[in-house]
């Protein structure tokens, strides 16, 4: 998260947040190194919008991982997330993180 403060339970049912409390949410499903499952919002997102929910699966592929990424339940209004969010902020930075 660029070195912003990241705090993330390892249970079901545990809460986590992301980039200096930015983001916020529940952990709904843990399957270790296979799936995770996560209610997840912001604090851009009104009292009124649902929280949106993220599942993140983690596939063995010849060379490394393949991680699919599906966030579903986003409020009207931020597409911010669509449009380039989960790749600039994340996805570019693992790819050189991780390809070190």
């Amino acid at each position: 998260t660029g070195g912003a403060v990241t705090e993330a339970s390892t249970e079901v049912g545990g809460a986590f947040d992301a980039w200096d409390g930015y983001i916020h949410g529940t952990n709904v499903v843990l399957e270790p190194g296979r799936r995770i499952v996560q209610s997840w919002r912001t604090s851009r997102f009104s009292d009124d919008d649902p929280d949106s929910r993220i599942e993140i699966v983690l596939k063995p592929v010849e060379g490394g991982t393949l991680l699919t990424l599906n966030h579903t339940g986003v409020p009207d209004g931020h597409d911010g997330y669509r449009d380039g969010g989960w790749e600039n902020n994340y996805f570019k930075p693992m790819r050189a993180y991780f390809g070190r």
